[in-house]
């Protein structure tokens, strides 16, 4: 078992938020994370999209920050409670 923490990448969130966004309906969103609130960030994800306008907004943005601060554990998600599940994927730093 690797012990390296998990990290998330920018865009695969970003986008998918990003079209989620663009239907009629808002959705209610919940983030989760392994190890819960405030998932760490992928280095290189953060250095390559760094200068990219939707990922600078993206990050910055007040809900954004407060679903990652308030991020609920992984393993006490109920399935039942959601319609969609989108998890992206993540890398070893």
């Amino acid at each position: 078992m690797c012990s390296l923490p998990t990290t998330a990448s920018v865009t695969p969130v970003q986008h998918a938020l990003h079209d989620m966004f663009m239907v009629s309906v808002v959705p209610q969103i919940t983030f989760t994370a392994p190890a819960g609130p405030n998932p760490p960030l992928d280095p290189t994800s953060a250095r390559i999209f760094k200068e990219d306008p939707d990922s600078i907004k993206f990050l910055a943005d007040e809900t954004v920050q407060q679903k990652l601060a308030s991020a609920l554990l992984l393993r006490d998600v109920k399935l039942s409670d959601y319609d969609v599940l989108y998890y992206v994927g993540g890398s070893v730093s």
